[in-house]
């Protein structure tokens, strides 16, 4: 019901000023609000500790050969532990979400070190990044915070009657209406919402292994999916997994070059 949305609702992705003011219960127009500040000061407290491990790099990004390292580190006893509770920005999700996908230690390398640049820019500051729905909704219950605004709603959409009889008519056309139950766009919906359910689908010795569908599948049936038995939806993470591989593979030094 409309008269249950508020501002927020309508707001994509929040930057980290928004999704304090958010958890506080507070409006958008409240941007000086210091009753916000000390969520503010978590949530900055817990990228930077994502952006420290990130720096780091991880021993899984490391080349075997110590002669052929592109990523140099401490030794082990040194090393960052993955934070507990992380916070990574929608940059910074795109970053891991490449290097997961990467198929050997050399690229990860490369990889990561573009991503360095960017981490050496005031692109990489707190205030200039955005925070996606589900990672926020994740972050509030890893730090055990109550909120007075639940992230995970889906944004809302216009009612039938807000869209022009044009508009109406052109849409319920079968050969162009969106139903998110289409097997065309399963596959790729299905792997993005296996990552956002802390899900992983990794390349070794030419096959795919998924972690995390256990919750994939139980979450399609309680919506109500269509194909939503495990092993059809194994098939859609493994050819969305493959196709972005693919992609990948493809350009992967070109859009380095880009950065």
């Amino acid at each position: 019901m409309r008269e249950h949305l508020t501002p927020w609702d309508y707001v994509p992705e929040f930057t980290g000023q928004q999704a304090a003011l958010a958890i506080v219960g507070l409006p958008p127009t409240d941007t000086d609000a210091p009753k916000a500040a000390p969520v503010l000061a978590l949530m900055y407290r817990d990228y930077a500790d994502v952006i420290e491990w990130f720096t780091e790099g991880p021993v899984r990004w490391e080349m075997a050969a110590a002669e052929n390292e592109l990523v140099k580190s401490p030794p082990v006893h040194h090393r960052i532990t993955a934070p507990s509770t992380p916070l990574p920005s929608i940059e910074l999700q795109r970053a891991l979400a490449s290097i997961d996908a990467a198929t050997s230690d050399m690229e990860r390398s490369i990889i990561h070190r573009s991503w360095m640049g960017w981490l050496c820019t005031n692109a990489s500051d707190f205030d200039r990044q955005h925070f996606s729905r589900a990672v926020l909704a994740r972050w509030v219950q890893q730090v055990g915070a109550s909120t007075q605004y639940q992230f995970a709603k889906p944004p809302p959409q216009e009612s039938a009657k807000a869209v022009a009889p044009e508009a109406q008519s052109i849409a319920s056309l079968p050969a162009v209406v969106s139903d998110s139950n289409c097997a065309p766009q399963d596959p790729e919906r299905r792997l993005a919402r296996l990552r956002s359910l802390g899900g992983h689908a990794t390349y070794k010795r030419g096959e795919w292994k998924f972690t995390g569908i256990t919750a994939l599948v139980k979450a399609e049936k309680s919506e109500e999916r269509k194909r939503s038995d495990e092993k059809t939806i194994r098939d859609d993470l493994r050819e969305a997994a493959q196709n972005e591989l693919d992609a990948k593979r493809a350009g992967v030094f070109d859009r380095l070059g880009q950065r």
